[in-house]
């Protein structure tokens, strides 16, 4: 789980509580520590998720030019309406 889905969980409105319930994988006191982190240290957080987004962005850019979705929607779409009929 990375820092950043917990913040984003935060300023979404979710308490540790419910970010603990939406990650069970999570520790309610590591959750603290996240939010604590962040409230400390807003502006540098707010930096790191800004430059996290903006590679995000990057990335998917970059696998929608290699990948045709639409060309790969349609092949899953076809195997799916063969296995329905096969059934």
């Amino acid at each position: 789980m990375t820092l950043d889905t917990v913040i984003i969980a935060f300023k979404n409105g979710s308490t540790s509580e419910e970010i603990v319930y939406q990650f069970p994988s999570l520790d309610l006191a590591d959750v603290y520590a996240a939010i604590g982190y962040y409230l400390k240290n807003r502006a540098d957080v707010e930096t790191y998720l800004t430059g996290r987004q903006k590679k995000a962005r990057e990335i998917k850019k970059q696998h929608e030019s290699r990948y045709d979705s639409q060309a790969i929607y349609k092949r899953l779409s076809r195997r799916r309406q063969k296995k329905i009929l096969n059934q």
